[in-house]
């Protein structure tokens, strides 16, 4: 009765672990979203605001029939590729009816407060796997579900926090050099997790497969007895890929049709810190004003400082390696451990801030497709590495370090949840939330909204209208696409802080086909004065409108 019992257990330990999981993600983050239901937002800035205009987008464009890929609700009338933006078909598309029953900002935020869970829940599954054991496992799945790295992305890019199928990668290769998949059973599993995270992120898809690849390598050069298996894998593994590209091929269509040369985010600026592995950010409870001091200087911003391991499992890593040595496969480990840290370094290695010196990935980063990858993102390799070897070191000891070790592992990685960093109140004004738009812009008008761009609300007003009205404006990418970015005005309001004159703007409005311009009454840019150029003014709901309600667009 007891074994019984005890196999019953481990048969529920998945669920529960998931359950698990999710409340620790709910109390970490979600719990201050409960006073404003379906209008605070997980994150920070204006980087949530992409996704929960891309969950409204997917949603409204299944339902009308409208190509997905392509949208002139922005950036209008020329319209955006959104194969070349992180609109996260991957997760927009399962979670439309969602979306269509609450509201594309609760969708958003469900969506948000799950990835940490299933990234966690899938790298439990994968030590589970390699340890037996389920003390090592939850430790294991724990680190990487809530990695610095997941916790930075957890600001607001779930494209980069849906990180849940790399550990299924990795659970299925195993499976596969260890002889309990066949060929054909690897291809197929395999294919469908790559042809998933192509749908959830095209960047994460590409450092999949060059981690796969440099993972591989180091694998045949650390487990010679495993070089047979290992050289029969690429036929299979060939084969999964051509299956994924299949299972994403409108995606992949539309990314080649759409192909972007230059860089949209320079790799140079976004390495992680040779501090930042053992200094944490603010995002991180376990901080201090002196330690901020000093990871303040880290390059990039707070979403991509996730380097960060901790103490503790530095520990665990070095007392593994050191007891180890003589064995292949924990030497594989380390090694992929320091070689996914190394390619994080990027361009150049950093201490504080300072550049020390020059990296090859400096080369790999002019490279098409290279030089969109942003390198402190590996660092979500290294974490898997890491959560890997703690958790086998883990199940390898008895006594008090067994316990002591993993549980000070966790700690040093729960976030500073009550930082406000992790959640954002957007404005919202009644001409929006009180659909008084409907009575005063025809649908699907264009129209040009101030504060312009990634400076204000209005991807998140025009999500949360349904899509009634065009936008002569957006912010999907660091970067405009052509002809926008090639715009006078487009380049001024993006780049620098002047202040556009009415000249200007009915310039724009011109070449744009834009009918109203609206500003919001709070930020005055363009001010009343400079509103009634472009028309009869009205102040409605806390926004100018020109020309007012019920007038002629600018156009006619």
């Amino acid at each position: 009765m007891g074994l019984q019992s005890r196999a019953c257990g481990f048969l529920h330990a998945p669920a529960f672990a998931l359950l698990g999981y999710a409340l620790l993600s709910f109390g970490f983050f979600g719990i201050h979203l409960l006073p404003h239901p379906g209008r605070a937002m997980l994150g920070s800035g204006r980087d949530p605001e992409i996704f929960v205009w891309s969950f409204a987008w997917w949603q409204h464009a299944l339902a009308t029939g409208q190509n997905p890929f392509v949208s002139h609700a922005v950036y209008a009338p020329d319209g955006i590729n959104l194969a070349w933006a992180t609109s996260v078909p991957g997760l927009a598309i399962p979670f439309a009816p969602l979306t269509w029953l609450l509201g594309p900002v609760a969708s958003y935020n469900v969506a948000a407060l799950l990835l940490p869970a299933f990234a966690a829940w899938t790298a439990f599954m994968l030590c589970r796997y390699l340890t037996g054991a389920l003390w090592p496992s939850l430790v294991g799945g724990y680190l990487f579900g809530f990695s610095a790295y997941v916790v930075a992305q957890s600001l607001g890019h779930p494209h980069m926090a849906s990180v849940f199928l790399l550990p299924l990668v990795a659970l299925v290769v195993v499976r596969y050099v260890r002889g309990e998949l066949t060929g054909r059973g690897l291809a197929w599993r395999l294919a469908l997790v790559l042809g998933c995270q192509l749908w959830l992120s095209t960047e994460l898809s590409f450092t999949l497969a060059f981690a796969l690849l440099i993972t591989l390598a180091a694998a045949f050069a650390f487990l010679p007895a495993l070089r047979a298996r290992l050289r029969s894998l690429l036929g299979p593994l060939a084969a999964a890929y051509g299956l994924a590209l299949v299972l994403a091929a409108p995606l992949v269509a539309y990314a080649l049709t759409g192909f972007r040369s230059e860089s949209i985010n320079e790799p140079a600026r976004f390495s992680a810190d040779l501090l930042n592995v053992v200094v944490p950010t603010h995002v991180l409870a376990l901080t201090s004003s002196g330690l901020t001091g000093i990871s303040r200087h880290f390059p990039a911003n707070d979403a991509e400082q996730g380097a960060y391991l901790g103490l503790p499992t530095l520990v665990v890593v070095a007392w593994f390696a050191v007891r180890s040595r003589a064995s292949a496969a924990p030497r594989f480990l380390v090694a992929v451990l320091v070689l996914s840290l190394l390619v994080s370094f990027g361009t150049a290695l950093h201490v504080e801030g300072r550049h020390e010196l020059w990296l090859p990935w400096s080369l790999a980063a002019r490279l098409p497709v290279f030089d969109n990858v942003l390198p402190v993102r590996f660092a979500v390799y290294t974490s898997l590495a890491a959560a890997v070897i703690v958790a086998l070191w883990t199940a390898s000891k008895t006594g008090w370090a067994r316990i002591v070790l993993p549980a000070l592992a966790v700690a040093a990685l729960v976030p500073a949840v009550w930082r406000p960093d992790f959640r954002s109140l957007p404005q919202r004004w009644p001409f929006f939330t009180q659909a008084l738009y409907k009575v005063c812009i025809p649908r699907n008008e264009n129209v040009v909204i101030f504060p312009y761009g990634f400076r204000g609300d209005a991807m998140l007003w025009q999500a949360e209208s349904g899509f009634w009205f065009r936008m002569a404006e957006g912010y999907l990418t660091p970067k405009p696409p052509q002809p926008f970015i090639d715009d006078r005005l487009v380049q001024k309001l993006t780049y620098t802080y002047e202040l556009a004159g009415p000249a200007q703007i009915l310039g724009f409005a011109r070449r744009k086909h834009v009918g109203r311009v609206l500003s919001t009454v709070i930020d005055q840019h363009p001010s009343g004065l400079v509103m009634h150029r472009f028309g009869p003014l009205q102040v409605l709901g806390g926004m100018m409108v020109a020309p007012a309600c019920g007038y002629p667009p600018l156009r006619s």
